[in-house]
């Protein structure tokens, strides 16, 4: 592998389906094998999750699902630095989503403290998030048309130690640049490219060709600078990515 990880890049597993239902349904079906496979190995799988109108469909119908849930930790890829009641938070959206039905038995972890600053916080996140992230988790990402996963924004503050590929930090506190993508959500908690390392397995999920024509720059090469090309410095066995327009 390169230093930029091309190797990587290359031997990604990128899955496309015939529409965003194929997707959903296929989604549904990896998580719950992952989780299923996982509370048999493990005392305490967990799974981590993003927002987005994206996996919404996904955690619905997981929360129909039949799993061990009493044994599963919920966590968050990222979070908006905001309450619970504001619209933006993804802890809501989970929680509505996902922590009800059959799946209302599992525990879930806030990435969101009462500090009025995430920098200030991240200790806490940090201390709360250690034992959540480990080679028993299954994380499930997004994709914004800049590029950027999990919370890891362009020419963000806190972006750097937030991809450093020697870091064992689970989670860094993020400033975003004001664009259309981040709207008025500036300060956010994400899990760190280290975070992911540790995990068992990772899934990206992306829909419209706009986000599929960026993926394909980052895969070929020529968007280096987009946040997910750090992503795609993962091991090829452990990165799945799923597409549909």
């Amino acid at each position: 592998m390169d230093a930029n990880g091309g190797t990587n890049r290359r031997m990604t597993k990128v899955i496309s389906f015939k529409d965003r239902a194929s997707l959903h349904e296929a989604a549904t079906q990896r998580i719950a094998g992952e989780l299923m496979e996982e509370a048999v190995r493990c005392d305490a799988p967990s799974l981590l999750l993003s927002g987005g109108s994206t996996p919404g469909p996904v955690y619905e119908a997981l929360s129909q699902t039949d799993l061990p849930w009493e044994k599963v930790t919920v966590g968050l890829v990222d979070e908006r630095w905001v309450d619970e009641g504001d619209s933006g938070s993804n802890a809501a959206l989970v929680k509505r989503t996902l922590l009800k039905n059959l799946a209302g038995d599992a525990k879930f972890v806030p990435m969101k403290t009462e500090h009025d600053d995430p920098f200030v916080g991240q200790a806490a996140v940090q201390s709360a998030y250690d034992d959540v992230v480990n080679e028993c988790s299954f994380a499930v990402l997004g994709m914004g048309t800049d590029g950027h996963v999990c919370s890891w924004f362009p020419d963000s503050k806190g972006l750097e130690a937030a991809v450093a590929p020697d870091s064992d930090m689970p989670v860094q506190a993020i400033e975003a640049q004001r664009t259309e993508v981040t709207g008025s959500y500036l300060e956010r908690m994400t899990l760190t490219l280290g975070a992911l390392k540790r995990c068992k397995s990772v899934l990206l999920l992306i829909t419209g060709e706009a986000k599929k024509s960026v993926l394909d720059k980052a895969l070929n090469g020529s968007g280096m600078d987009l946040p997910v090309s750090h992503l795609l410095s993962l091991p090829s066995d452990k990165l799945t990515i799923f597409y549909a327009p």
